[in-house]
C-alpha cells in the first residue's frame, strides 16, 4: 500500500480501527519523524505516529561491489514483532527494543550497549522470535563478505529465566540428519518471518528437495509422510512454527 511516498509494510492488525506497519521508504524520504504507524482500515490515513528513541537515522541498507558489478543490499528485519497480545517494535537506529501494549503504553524490553550510534562498522540487534521465556534474536554487522557473499552474523538466545546469553542453533528433527532451521530473513529471498501470536515463523521447504531427500531414506516422522505423497512438481511445503501453548 502507498499513499504520498509512503510504503506501508510489515503490517498487523492492532484493533478495529486500525492496523500496526513500518514505512518502509522512512530511511530514504523522511516523510515524517517515526517510521512505525498506525493508519485507518478505513481509508489508510496515519492516525498515529509512535515514537521510539534515537539520535539518528542508521540506514540498514549499502552499496556493495560483487566482481564487477555494484549492488545495492539491505538489511532485512522487522520492526514489529508480536509479543504475547502486545507488540516488540525496534529501529536500526534505536538501542531500545520496546514493548508497546493496546493502550499505547510503551516500555523497554531490550535495551543494547554500546549504543549502535558510537559503534564501526555498525553491528545491529534484531529481535526474530519472542516467546515467555526466551527471546531469539539476530546480531548483524554492516560488512559484506565478496567471497561468501554474505552478511557476518550470529544467533543469539537470551533466557530470561536464568538471565543468560547464548549463541544457538535449532534442527529440524523430522531429517535424518538433523536440518538446521534460520530465523534469519538474510539472504533468503522468501521467508522466515514472524506472522502473529499464535504462529511465530514459518519455512518454505522445496517439493523437489523434499522427494530427493524421501528417496534417499533421509526424512522420518510427519515430514517423511509429506513427502511420501509429493511430486517434484508440486508447490512447495510450507512448515508453520507456532507458538507452545503452557
Amino acid at each position: 500500500m502507498v499513499e504520498q511516498g509512503v510504503l506501508f509494510n510489515n503490517l498487523h492488525n492492532f484493533d478495529r480501527e486500525n492496523l500496526i506497519c513500518h514505512d518502509f521508504f522512512f530511511e530514504t524520504r523522511h516523510m515524517h519523524e517515526h517510521p512505525l504507524l498506525l493508519i485507518s482500515k478505513q481509508d489508510g490515513s496515519i492516525t498515529k505516529e509512535i515514537q521510539l528513541t534515537y539520535e539518528k537515522i542508521i540506514s540498514t541498507s549499502m552499496n556493495v561491489k560483487v566482481g564487477d558489478m555494484g549492488l545495492w543490499l539491505d538489511i532485512q528485519y522487522f520492526p514489529i514483532i508480536c509479543y504475547n497480545d502486545n507488540w516488540a517494535l525496534s529501529l536500526s537506529s534505536s538501542d531500545t527494543i520496546y514493548r508497546y501494549q493496546p493502550d499505547h503504553t510503551m516500555t523497554p524490553l531490550i535495551v543494547r550497549t554500546p549504543s549502535i550510534q558510537s559503534v564501526q562498522p555498525k553491528v545491529f540487534l534484531f529481535p526474530r522470535i519472542l516467546t515467555d521465556r526466551y527471546y531469539f534474536m539476530e546480531i548483524v554487522k554492516k560488512e559484506f563478505d565478496p567471497v561468501t557473499k554474505k552478511m557476518s552474523s550470529t544467533d543469539l538466545l537470551y533466557d530470561r529465566q536464568r538471565n543468560a546469553l547464548f549463541e544457538y542453533e535449532v534442527y529440524n528433527i523430522d531429517f535424518a540428519e538433523k536440518k538446521r532451521i534460520s530465523f534469519s530473513p538474510l539472504n533468503i529471498d522468501i521467508g522466515p518471518r514472524p506472522l502473529n501470536d499464535e504462529i511465530a515463523s514459518w519455512q518454505v521447504l522445496e517439493a523437489y528437495q523434499l522427494v530427493e531427500d524421501f528417496e534417499k531414506g533421509e526424512l522420518k516422522g510427519r515430514l517423511k509422510e509429506i513427502a511420501s505423497k509429493l511430486d517434484k512438481e508440486d508447490n512447495p511445503v510450507i512448515m508453520l512454527i507456532k507458538h507452545k501453548n503452557n
